[in-house]
């Protein structure tokens, strides 16, 4: 094996991202989990050079609570039918994470908190992780996803959504995403 500086940029890129977020296990576990699920996650560092933005190839962005959201690793699983988009990021010193899932994804405005049914069509969910708890889109915690772009490669859109505590004990019971942003490939 040669140093660090033999290694192409991007593999050195992904190597520093993986290094950050292997600080904290508990989002490491949502994207095995992913991986589990639904095969091969594409694991991309915005920009490649530390410095995301909120617009422009492989970026996501939002505000929760007020509080700027800036992914600093990005994951996309394409599998049939589902396509699920997890935006990782460091705040205060604590990971968060957003992850937006979409079925029959099409460009448009779609509600995020529909339920995951077992017939086929448009179906979507907003999730935020926050260790150690999270919250989740659904009954009266909703919001729009709406998808500007979709190739056979790339999405792109805008997203916003309450999302409620994942039990009782979470507090708070209910988290706001405003101004998201999102233009990924996979």
């Amino acid at each position: 094996m040669g140093n660090a500086h033999s290694r192409p940029r991007r593999e050195r890129s992904v190597l520093r991202a993986l290094k950050r977020f292997a600080r904290a296990k508990s989002v490491a576990v949502v994207v095995l989990a992913t991986v589990a699920c639904f095969g091969s996650v594409d694991v991309t560092e915005p920009n490649g050079d530390n410095s995301p933005t909120p617009s422009g190839g492989n970026t996501m962005s939002a505000t929760i609570d007020g509080v700027p959201f800036t992914a600093f690793l990005i994951t996309v699983t394409d599998a049939p039918s589902l396509l699920k988009i997890v935006g990782i990021a460091e705040v205060n010193g604590a990971l968060r994470s957003i992850q937006l899932y979409v079925r029959g994804a099409t460009t448009g405005t779609l509600l995020l908190g529909e339920p995951f049914q077992s017939e086929p069509g448009p179906h979507t969910s907003g999730w935020i992780f926050i260790q150690p708890d999270y919250w989740i889109t659904g009954g009266d915690q909703s919001g729009p996803l709406t998808v500007t772009t979709l190739t056979a490669d790339r999405i792109a859109g805008t997203f916003a959504f309450d999302a409620k505590g994942g039990s009782a004990q979470t507090n708070p019971p209910v988290r706001h995403v405003t101004g998201g942003k999102f233009d990924v490939r996979f």
